[in-house]
């Protein structure tokens, strides 16, 4: 029982550490930071609440309805004067007599609707809607395409400053071979001891480089579960580390201003205001209303006895309402007016954005088919360092250069691999520049 009691515990184990270690390629780290990013579900509830303003506007169509109920007490009842003679035919024409004609308490009961059966405000609000909704949407694709290159940026970086730390893993390798050699040489008093110790102190600075680097690996993968989504404990592995091949020069842009988010929102921006536009104009058109009202009152010289009253009548009408504006102070021309304003404002912000949009695209182009150029150069220095360092060695053990040579031929080595890495960094983010121009950083 007990072994059994050992074997469950230890597979509950192995299922936990299983949850809490997650392993991404690059495509499925954006996947998964457009599913569980925070900032993106919160733009994406935009849709419901886009929709509940629209249920909102539509209400407009709809009748009124509402119901009513009342007690009424005159503390002074209304009077009249009336014609005496219409009380009595003796009467002079010239006597007027003051009458109650109503009674002092009255209680009703009733419902009421109001239906706008006519009003193109609503109607043009209702298109304004849809063009704010059209900007939402195109916000929000524009949001998750930053965040597919913010993923795509941290990603880049932490694979290469693992590259860079696996680097500095075999110079510090190298290092120990050779103080190794160095300690026997000055054992056997072949070598000065300021030999021994200059490699020491070359070692050193590796290992100081080694232990900064794992620093910005830990913060920046502390960074990139934040954007993704996934709690700090998880044990996030990066499988995907190769990018050179995707590294291929481009000749020619594949997409054009159109397909721009930026292009796209200043269109609607534009839509908007040729809407807001009509919106004023329409303030100008009559209004129609269908009103129906009914209730059914009772009265009573008694307030105690008002809803027992034998006192009583019902009350019903239809209507139709008609409101023609005439004149409201030039309230809308002085609309009017700052719409002609904005409606310019945004003719020139289109074409400079426009012209912004080409001139990013072609740099963007430019950059990264000069990095292109720049990481081909360094590939081959890198090759040729190593090549130099692993001589330098071989000919320091053969007695023909000195120490100062070697170590020498270690910082070049070092160098031109920090500049390969760092040249493919710039060229895989020079790439996803192109991307974010042309907005293809989404494309499969």
């Amino acid at each position: 029982m007990k072994n059994i009691v050992t074997i469950i515990a230890l597979l509950l184990a192995g299922t936990v550490n299983a949850q809490d270690t997650l392993k991404l390629s690059l495509s499925e780290t954006i996947k998964h930071s457009l599913s569980n990013n925070k900032t993106i579900q919160a733009e994406e509830l935009n849709d419901q609440l886009n929709e509940y303003k629209t249920k909102e506007l539509n209400s407009a169509f709809y009748p009124i309805i509402s119901a009513n109920a009342g007690i009424t007490h005159y503390v002074d009842v209304p009077q009249q004067y009336v014609a005496a003679s219409a009380l009595s035919s003796t009467a002079p024409s010239d006597q007027y007599v003051r009458l109650e004609l109503l009674l002092p308490n009255s209680f009703n009961v009733g419902i009421s609707a109001n239906w706008t059966l006519y009003n193109q405000g609503v109607y043009s609000a209702r298109k304004i809607l849809s063009a704010q909704t059209q900007l939402s949407d195109i916000q929000f694709e524009k949001s998750k395409s930053e965040l597919a290159f913010s993923v795509s940026q941290l990603y880049y970086g932490i694979v290469f400053l693992q590259k860079q730390q696996e680097s500095l893993f075999k110079i510090d390798a190298n290092s120990d071979k050779l103080i190794d050699i160095l300690q026997r040489n000055y054992e056997n008093g072949t070598i000065k001891r300021s030999d021994l110790e200059k490699a020491q102190v070359s070692k050193v600075n590796v290992t100081s480089q080694i232990v900064g680097l794992k620093t910005a690996v830990e913060t920046q993968i502390k960074l990139l579960k934040l954007m993704i989504g996934i709690p700090a404990y998880t044990v996030l592995h990066l499988t995907e580390t190769d990018f050179r091949e995707s590294l291929i020069p481009l000749s020619t842009s594949t997409s054009g201003i159109e397909t721009s988010f930026d292009f796209q929102l200043m269109q609607i921006q534009v839509k908007l205001s040729e809407l807001e536009r009509k919106s004023i104009q329409a303030s100008y058109l009559p209004t129609l209303a269908l009103t129906y009202s009914y209730s059914y009152n009772t009265v009573s010289p008694e307030f105690g006895e008002v809803l027992n009253s034998s006192f009583s009548y019902p009350m019903q009408f239809v209507g139709i309402n008609l409101s023609v504006p005439i004149f409201d102070g030039n309230r809308n021309l002085s609309k009017l007016k700052q719409n002609a304003v904005k409606s310019g404002q945004l003719a020139l912000q289109s074409q400079f954005v426009s012209e912004k949009i080409d001139v990013e695209i072609a740099n963007a182009l430019l950059q990264y088919n000069s990095n292109l150029t720049t990481l081909a150069s360094n590939e081959a220095n890198t090759k040729l360092a190593q090549k130099l360092f692993d001589q330098s060695i071989l000919e320091y053990q053969q007695g023909t250069v000195f120490i100062n040579d070697v170590l020498l031929a270690e910082n070049s080595l070092h160098q031109a691999l920090t500049a390969y890495f760092n040249s493919v960094s710039s060229a895989l983010v020079a790439l996803l520049e192109y991307k974010k121009a042309t907005n293809t950083i989404l494309n499969k």
